[in-house]
């Protein structure tokens, strides 16, 4: 059994944030399962120190790619990806299809960190949906654990782009509340309708729609205290969610929504913030303030990446498979 811990995130929005948190869970996701399914056949075969003494074979070849000079790590995927499909003598290449176009796949699936990762180009839902088949038609071939999570990444991005977006799972819970309410009340009101015409004839009848009639007012208090908690929590999602009190967050710490804002590049050589939109670099804009936020974030981005700086002057960026917080653009 794969003991991956975590789930390929949904997309919640069309926002970067989303889409950049989908990718980077499907990438990571493809090299845990892979990883795992090359350590449970060698280990039998080469023992537990196989991937160190392919890494030695390899770094004493001609030519070897920089990947091989230092510690492999397994759950790399460009690493599970490009091993097998460069080399011919690849002894992975025993648990996966033997065949040209499965090895052109797994190149292909490899370029998406490239493409994607370097900024070549703002992330759309068009993009994501392309990486997303490419992906699913790898884990289907290879028979990775992940296929069964594809179709469910697959219809959300189709539902985003057709703009049905799904409610919050706890929006969504206080409208099945609502539904069972109505439900409830429905019944009730049938009840109480049939307890009106036998209260004509009986006394017993007449204290039955009393009962009846006060449960019947219960139930319609209810349902308005759901109806209002639904609009609450919708005016919640839509108002509040993205709010965040960075006062509260340190460096390197979660962000608890996907983040909102300008998108910047962060370079380490120049040391400075870049927008690629506006083809210009930040402290062009706000001065040295730039130039000191990027020399403290590269501290946790040491190979420069992907920033989300907030309206609110936060920088915001993955690290690993979590968005979290850098720090603030002004440290004052």
């Amino acid at each position: 059994m794969n003991p991956r811990p975590f789930r390929i995130y949904l997309p919640a929005t069309a926002d970067i944030g989303s889409i950049f948190g989908t990718i980077s869970t499907m990438l990571r996701a493809v090299g845990w399962d892979l990883g795992y399914k090359y350590d449970e056949f060698m280990r039998p075969t080469s023992g537990p120190n196989w991937l160190e003494a392919l890494r030695q074979k390899r770094a004493q070849g001609y030519n070897p790619a920089p990947m091989y000079k230092q510690r492999l790590n397994l759950r790399d995927p460009a690493f599970c990806l490009r091993e097998p499909a460069k080399n011919s003598d690849s002894p992975l290449r025993e648990v996966l299809p033997k065949t040209p176009a499965f090895y052109d796949l797994m190149e292909t699936v490899a370029n998406i960190r490239n493409a994607e990762f370097h900024f070549e180009s703002l992330p759309t839902l068009d993009r994501l949906e392309q990486h997303a088949k490419q992906v699913a038609q790898l884990a289907q071939q290879a028979d990775l654990p992940l296929k069964h999570e594809m179709g469910a990444v697959l219809t959300r991005i189709g539902q985003l782009k057709a703009g049905n977006v799904p409610p919050p799972a706890k929006v969504a819970e206080l409208m099945r509340q609502v539904q069972r309410s109505q439900e409830q009340l429905r019944i009730a009101a049938a009840q109480l309708a049939e307890a009106r015409d036998a209260a004509k004839a009986t006394a017993a009848a007449h204290a039955r729609l009393e009962h009846l009639e006060t449960e019947f007012e219960a139930m319609q208090d209810e349902l308005q205290l759901a109806q209002r908690a639904v609009q609450a929590a919708n005016h919640q999602t839509r108002e509040t969610a993205p709010d965040v009190d960075a006062s509260r967050l340190r460096p390197g710490d979660p962000w608890p929504v996907p983040p909102e804002g300008r998108p910047l590049r962060l370079l380490t050589r120049v040391v400075d913030l870049y927008d690629c939109e506006a083809v210009a670099l930040l402290s062009d804009e706000v001065g040295s303030v730039a130039v000191d936020a990027a020399r403290r974030w590269t501290e946790l981005l040491p190979n420069g990446g992907t920033v989300i700086l907030t309206d609110s002057g936060a920088g915001v960026a993955l690290l690993g498979a979590t968005w979290s917080y850098l720090g603030s653009l002004d440290s004052d």
